[in-house]
């Protein structure tokens, strides 16, 4: 539960779209993987956070993406099922490919 509560957290800060709030939600994301590591849609969340923050530009891509792939890779071994993951690997795939 404790998990869940902080996953609600993260999301309600997502959803602010600005930076501080994506920042936070990371916080948050990050507590929810630490009380329950097999929490998939919380690591698909952190993978959504850090996308944000590159697609908003309050982050550099080269550093983003990698957390993205990392975090959507470790929701997709969790459990296969969560598309929010492959949505994720093709925005990072999408800027790897417009980089030449």
């Amino acid at each position: 539960m404790e998990a869940y509560n902080a996953y609600l957290k993260g999301v309600y800060h997502f959803n602010t779209f600005a930076k501080e709030g994506l920042e936070k939600s990371i916080e948050y994301f990050e507590q929810a993987i630490a009380r329950d590591p097999a929490f998939a849609k919380a690591h698909a969340a952190m993978a959504a956070s850090y996308d944000m923050l590159a697609e908003s530009g309050y982050l550099r891509p080269d550093d983003a993406y990698p957390k993205v792939k990392e975090s959507a890779h470790r929701a997709l071994e969790i459990d296969a099922t969560t598309a929010e993951a492959y949505t994720l690997l093709a925005s990072a795939a999408t800027f790897e490919s417009s980089r030449g």
